[in-house]
């Protein structure tokens, strides 16, 4: 991305009316590039995959049969409209590109020469191979200061959207009782709103941007706090699903690490969450949740079932969910080891994975963990390949992230660490789900680091560029990092 113009150049030459809490550096450029349909479009139907997640899977063309996800289509179309002879050696001064070609050149080939064994379903084994190319869609949306203001306001707008529609899951399986339905792949059809997959982790996320956007002494900060600490309540109350425990003290682990202050905050508001599941606890209001009803004493032998241990009742079935899932890890390895080719290059593509049917009828083509799915697919050297690509983006935010200290742009460090915990939030689900095998988590997720990687080059250009910094003193970085 380069920059074209200022509009305020007095604020390159004059750090005191710089405030880089307040303002993006990005706010500082302007260029004649236009959002033009196509990108919007395509941000919107990422928005739809977001929010209503396993319901607009299904949306496809044609709408019945083995049709073309509109995901696809959205990426095909993007990736017809790309100049890669400039895109990609761009794309290579800001991140490690070789693992992510390398995986490529093994992974879709390899889904094609499957589509012998499974016909369609190969492709759709290999959704996340083939997502991953978002990556590529991600950077080139962004590539001027107007389109990436553009992405940042319109994530903006979709995080409290997030926010609204998880309130509704204590009632979301009536709701799609009366929705409109989309017939899937195998047959089976699903309602397109309220399914709610994965929304309890989205809303964890949501509230982590409450407490990054409300800073100290700002009109409407304490209104965040208690935003951020209810929605966090009402997810683990009502969602009862172990991961979002999980992913709760992951936050604070990586929040302490690299954001202290923030770190600080997000403790502060889980101990409000937790007084507020306590306070309906000791009321005796009878709230019903998706297990079991509403306590702290359910909580706390919920995540003790992870472990696979239980003293029975509803978080016995949970408990023995740990079980069924190392049986299909089982059945997986034994495939696996019949031969050291199956060892090193996997099982491919076309086939499930266990050999659980829901109802009889319809296999559970993925072990419910999305490290195991790529390992058994792909072999020791696809998992390898797919490691590296996932520490090459990490190691892209952790550069622009130290940029963002060093030079006092907070704003922009905030953006970063939006798209960052996202990330994580999806690596964390990953042990527990096949969440990079489902279009409505890969999707985001690949274009959003796609995004951050061309925002680290344009960081890095605003800094070389003699972009604004503070001089701080002593008594200015103290008052920074309250906001922190």
């Amino acid at each position: 991305m380069t920059a074209t113009a200022l509009t305020n150049p007095d604020l390159l030459t004059n750090p005191h009316l710089w405030n880089g809490t307040e303002h993006s550096v990005i706010e500082l450029y302007d260029d004649d590039a236009e959002v033009n349909l196509w990108r919007k479009f395509t941000l919107w139907i990422v928005g739809c995959y977001i929010v209503l997640n396993v319901g607009f899977v299904g949306v496809r063309f044609p709408p019945t049969g083995a049709g073309l996800p509109i995901g696809e289509m959205v990426l095909v179309v993007s990736l017809l409209m790309m100049n890669f002879t400039v895109i990609a050696p761009r794309m290579a001064r800001e991140v490690w590109l070789f693992p992510m070609l390398v995986w490529w050149g093994y992974c879709l080939p390899r889904a094609l020469f499957d589509l012998r064994v499974g016909g369609a379903f190969a492709l759709r084994d290999a959704s996340q191979e083939i997502e991953s190319l978002f990556l590529f869609v991600g950077f080139w949306l962004v590539n001027s200061a107007t389109r990436m203001r553009y992405f940042f306001a319109w994530l903006r707008k979709i995080l409290p959207v997030i926010g609204l529609y998880g309130l509704l899951f204590p009632i979301h399986n009536r709701l799609t009782a009366v929705m409109p339905t989309i017939p899937g792949m195998n047959g089976s059809e699903r309602a397109l709103f309220f399914q709610m997959v994965g929304t309890p982790t989205l809303c964890i996320w949501v509230a982590t941007w409450l407490l990054m956007e409300g800073r100290q002494g700002e009109s409407g900060s304490t209104m965040r706090y208690v935003q951020a600490g209810f929605l966090t309540a009402w997810m683990v109350a009502f969602s009862q699903v172990r991961s979002v425990y999980i992913q709760i003290l992951a936050m604070v682990m990586i929040l302490l690490a690299v954001r202290r202050r923030l770190a600080g905050k997000w403790i502060t508001m889980v101990l409000m969450a937790i007084l507020l599941i306590g306070a309906v606890s000791l009321s005796g209001l009878n709230l019903q949740g998706r297990m079991t009803k509403v306590s702290l004493d359910f909580v706390w032998r919920h995540l003790e079932s992870s472990t696979g241990e239980s003293e029975g009742g509803k978080t016995g079935g949970a408990a023995a969910g740990v079980g069924q899932r190392e049986r299909w890890w089982s059945h997986i390895y034994e495939q696996m080891r019949v031969s050291r080719t199956k060892m090193v290059l996997g099982l491919g593509f076309g086939m499930p994975l266990t050999n659980f049917g829901v109802g009889g009828t319809a296999p559970v083509r993925e072990p419910h963990d999305s490290y195991v799915s790529v390992f058994a697919r792909l072999g020791i050297l696809g998992i390898l390949l797919w490691v590296m690509m996932q520490a090459a983006l990490y190691r892209a935010w952790w550069r622009g992230h130290k940029l963002c200290a060093r030079m006092g742009w907070i704003r922009d460090q905030n953006n970063l660490m939006l798209i960052m915990l996202y990330g994580v939030s999806m690596l964390l689900l990953a042990i527990a789900e096949d969440a990079f095998e489902k279009p409505y988590m890969a999707i985001p997720y690949y274009l959003f680091f796609g995004v951050l990687i061309r925002y680290t080059s344009f960081l890095r250009e605003a800094a070389a560029d003699g972009g604004p910094t503070l001089e701080w003193t002593e008594q200015e970085n103290e008052a920074t990092e309250l906001t922190q």
